[in-house]
């Protein structure tokens, strides 16, 4: 029995983990070395480097067992000989005497690099059976078959068995118990196979499916004792999740395959919907687009296995539970049983009614709210594992790469399409290369110029034969730094035309980064600047003699601007005469008044009088040299006098005379302002300014 055990087992005795036991497997293992009777250390050199001798230790001194998944061992069962790595399933089992003392470890496990065991006998004493099957994680039990008349084997006892088989089967006490009471409904094939090793002795290895217990295992079953007792020593493994691993990993791979040239996002939905219902045996499959305001999904195509009603069209989740606020919340909704779900039971019967005895609703989200939902649905009650809901996830992450890749080509579909339109319509001349620098596309007016059918340009030299040769090294070393740089490419330089005329053009390009930020190519444009350039050099040529052309017209400006002063100032002065004149004439007259009358008086005896009028003619001559000092201040004649002064009163005192030296055309309206100081300023200078002003 520990020979044909599925795994590799080895049985250490003592501190110092001397071999005892160890079987085939575990030979092969470790490179096929003579290892009985010495420590691993000693026998295993290459064990004991990798630190497993201290793991050993470790689990002798603590009495706690170690476990071990896809641990790697790399055997080198020679000094300096090849190294092969292995991946192990492992187990350190301490066993205990009577006394509870630790006196052995025994070590179990499975080779998953390779997922195959050996099965061969390898007696082992009755002392140790026990201990030995009942520290091995590998499930072990001893049935007892029954036939009936036929000679039909229809039942099965459980003897014996070990922890790793109540735990693999979930059975509990089941030992002395046929199985037909404690697990009814179990499928034939047990039977007929247990059977055939009872009857013939020929040990069976096999992968077998048992649907009551939920679980796949790997068995391993020969016949012991006499041939009449018909007892079978079993061994198994809980091979649940590979084979459910495999599944989905074959139904990604035909997802993969079904949608791999689908560019249309509802059929992509639609294959991998029927795809997820074969798989999961399921009776619908589909997707649809949820509104979690309305409370509604909207599905425009669904799988369905025959018999089947489409639910295509607009559902409202309320009609069929409350669920919708664990769908609301982005929470996958999965009810094994309808009737019994208290989200689902008061709608059982509509449920039902659209073959929805049991399902799981999976939202999806962007953004971080729900946007759509992929959904299973069965006639039945059934229960839906962890490994359907990873099924169910990795389906529609699936699905939605491929929806977004179909979206993408689509779009890039368009923006390749519009860029030829324009490459097309535009007067410029567009190219492209690759990310070496080969030149792989030119649109029309490239070739129009150069005279070259399509394709003669292509390469990395079939552009730069029509650059002049003056500037050939200039514009391949720019080339090839922008290349190798990533920084774009920018410059000036001659191209031959059809005709052999050379013409300079403007060349700039871009590079074109992939998602990881990688060149994939170049896209540049030329742009003909030979107008261009005339037009600046004449510019150039124009601005060289642009600043006598300007010093000259500003010295035309400045002359007649001063004749235009003149001229104002003549008419001012002209005003101010005739002004001035209209004074004097005025002071004169009060003057000579003054000076008549006093001639009278003297003649008539009447001197009271006299003082009276002398005072008025002498008034009249200081406001006549008041006003003979302002001439002067305005000619520039008279020395300044600076006084403190009342800016207010001089301005009211200025008033006649501005409005007469403005003229009655302009209004005139004198606003003094209030708390001024006095300055320090010639009363008549500042007369003279504000005339000038007004003037």
């Amino acid at each position: 029995m520990f020979a044909h055990a599925p795994g590799f087992m080895a049985l250490l005795v003592g501190p110092e983990h001397r071999f005892a036991l160890t079987n085939p497997n575990y030979q092969k293992v470790i490179g096929h070395r003579e290892v009985a009777g010495r420590t691993v250390a000693e026998a295993l050199s290459d064990a004991a480097d990798q630190g497993y001798v201290d793991l050993l230790d470790r689990v002798y001194r603590s009495g706690e067992a170690h476990r071990a998944d896809s641990a790697l061992y790399a055997v080198q069962a020679e000094p300096g000989g090849a190294v092969i790595d292995r991946y192990v399933d492992f187990v350190f089992q301490p066993l205990r005497d009577a006394a509870g003392q630790v006196w052995g470890i025994f070590v179990q496990g499975v080779d998953v690099t390779e997922r195959h065991q050996a099965a061969k006998a390898l007696a082992v004493s009755e002392a140790r059976y026990g201990a030995l099957f009942a520290a091995m994680a590998t499930g072990f039990c001893v049935i007892e078959m029954r036939f009936d008349e036929t000679d039909r084997p229809v039942d099965y006892k459980i003897v014996e068995g070990n922890q790793a088989f109540e735990e693999m089967t979930g059975l509990v006490d089941p030992y002395g118990k046929w199985v037909s009471e404690i697990a009814p409904g179990l499928e034939q094939h047990w039977f007929d196979l247990y059977g055939g090793v009872a009857r013939t002795g020929q040990p069976a290895r096999f992968e077998n499916p048992a649907d009551i217990f939920g679980r796949w295992y790997d068995v391993q079953a020969l016949r012991i004792g006499q041939p009449g007792a018909y007892q079978v020593a079993v061994l198994f493994n809980n091979i649940t999740e590979r084979k459910q691993s495999e599944a989905r990993q074959n139904a990604l791979l035909e997802l993969n395959d079904a949608i791999r040239d689908l560019t249309d996002a509802e059929e992509i939905a639609q294959a991998s919907a029927e795809v997820l219902a074969r798989t999961m045996g399921v009776s619908r499959a589909g997707y649809g687009t949820v509104d979690t305001i309305a409370e509604t999904i909207t599905i425009p195509r669904d799988f369905n296995q025959p018999g089947v009603s489409s639910l295509a069209g607009v559902l409202s989740f309320r009609d069929y539970g409350s669920y919708i606020e664990d769908i609301r919340r982005g929470e996958t909704v999965a009810i094994d049983d309808v009737t019994r779900d208290p989200r689902t039971a008061d709608t059982a019967e509509a449920l039902k009614g659209i073959s929805a005895g049991s399902f799981v609703n999976m939202p999806l989200m962007e953004q971080g709210r729900v946007v759509a939902m992929v959904f299973v649905n069965h006639a039945t009650a059934r229960h839906y594992s962890d490994s359907d809901l990873r099924l169910m996830r990795d389906v529609a992450e699936r699905v939605r790469m491929a929806t977004e890749r179909a979206r993408s080509e689509a779009a890039l579909r368009e923006s390749e399409a519009q860029f030829r339109v324009f490459a097309q319509a535009t007067p410029n001349q567009i190219w492209a290369s690759w990310a070496d620098g080969s030149m792989y596309w030119f649109n029309p007016q490239v070739y129009a110029y150069t005279g070259q059918k399509d394709g003669d340009l292509d390469g990395a030299e079939g552009w730069i034969q029509h650059v002049h040769p003056d500037d050939m090294e200039r514009v391949s070393e720019t080339w090839s730094r922008s290349l190798a740089s990533g920084q774009v490419y920018e410059t000036e330089f001659r191209v031959r035309r059809h005709d052999g005329v050379y013409r300079t053009f403007m060349v700039r390009a871009e590079p074109v980064h992939d998602e990881d930020g990688r060149i994939t190519r170049w896209v540049g444009s030329n742009i003909d600047i030979e107008e261009l350039r005339s037009q600046s050099a004449e510019l150039a040529r124009f601005n060289e003699t642009l600043e006598d052309q300007v010093a000259e017209r500003t010295s035309a400006l400045m002359q007649t601007e001063e004749a235009l002063r003149q001229s104002q100032k003549m008419e001012a002065v002209g005003q101010l005469t005739g002004g001035i004149a209209h004074d004097f004439n005025n002071l004169l007259a009060g003057i000579s008044g003054s000076l008549e009358i006093i001639s009278n008086r003297i003649a008539q005896g009447r001197h009271n009088d006299v003082e009276r009028f002398t005072v008025a003619a002498q008034g009249a001559a200081k406001r006549a040299a008041a006003l003979t000092h302002r001439l002067l201040a305005f000619s520039r004649r008279q020395t300044l006098d600076p006084k403190p002064t009342d800016p207010n009163r001089l301005i009211r005192g200025m008033e006649d005379l501005i409005r007469r030296t403005t003229g009655p055309g302009v209004h005139l309206e004198v606003v003094a302002s209030t708390g001024l100081w006095p300055v320090l300023i010639d009363a008549h200078q500042l007369e003279n300014a504000v005339l000038n002003l007004c003037i």
